[in-house]
């Protein structure tokens, strides 16, 4: 008797992590307010930009919403300044910097995890002390190296130090160490090459993908 009274008494009594109606309460109210600072001042850029010419922003008490809104502001910054330039050549260097890392780190990341070559762990411990380094140390360096190879006044002289970042490379080594080496012996048994093994049991996996392939192929 006293051990199943312990029990309900157990069940009873409320958890160390449970929610309670006023926690509740101040986790909403918390986040509210940390999206009123970060937010809030985006919208008022954003009211304040599409306010027209006769509205005063600088009055005592300007007013959060537009009484005239227009577009006519943006056309009149397209007119002075380059902006439509500026975008594209963010959106060059986005691509190139995504797509870098998409082959780059995806490359190199397999060759740590699945390749078995001289200095593996050396290479790999290098990748993880440059993690520790802020971007002020190696800023000169990488000016300087892209300088030196002709990418000085280019865009991708801009996204060459981004294209291939270590912790994309490190986050795709795990991923492709978590591979069952048995998958890998067959393919190399098979005949399959690097790429191919890459392509058809690297990716895949790595990406979730098999395991549908697997349920469509185990189902009558």
């Amino acid at each position: 008797m006293s051990g199943l009274a312990n029990s309900i008494r157990r069940r009873r009594s409320p958890k160390f992590d449970a929610v309670t109606p006023l926690g509740l309460t101040l986790r909403y109210g918390t986040l509210l307010v940390v999206l009123a600072v970060s937010i809030g001042p985006m919208l008022w850029e954003l009211s304040t930009s599409l306010k027209s010419p006769i509205e005063n922003v600088f009055s005592a008490t300007p007013s959060f919403l537009p009484r005239h809104p227009t577009l006519h502001n943006y056309g009149v910054v397209a007119q002075t300044i380059p902006i439509w330039h500026f975008a594209a050549n963010s959106c060059i260097v986005a691509i190139l910097g995504v797509g870098g890392n998409l082959v780059g780190a995806t490359a190199a990341g397999y060759a740590l995890a699945r390749l078995r070559f001289r200095g593996r762990r050396l290479v790999t411990g290098l990748f993880l002390s440059t993690l520790v380094l802020p971007g002020e140390v190696t800023i000169i360096s990488q000016y300087q190296t892209v300088t030196r190879l002709g990418f000085g006044d280019s865009l991708i002289g801009v996204a060459l130090p981004g294209m291939i970042g270590a912790i994309n490379v490190l986050l795709l080594r795990n991923a492709f160490k978590s591979i069952p080496d048995e998958l890998e012996d067959a393919a190399v048994i098979d005949g399959a090459n690097v790429w191919q093994r890459l392509r058809y049991i690297g990716l895949p996996t790595s990406s979730g993908r098999c395991w549908s392939c697997r349920a469509r192929t185990s189902s009558p």
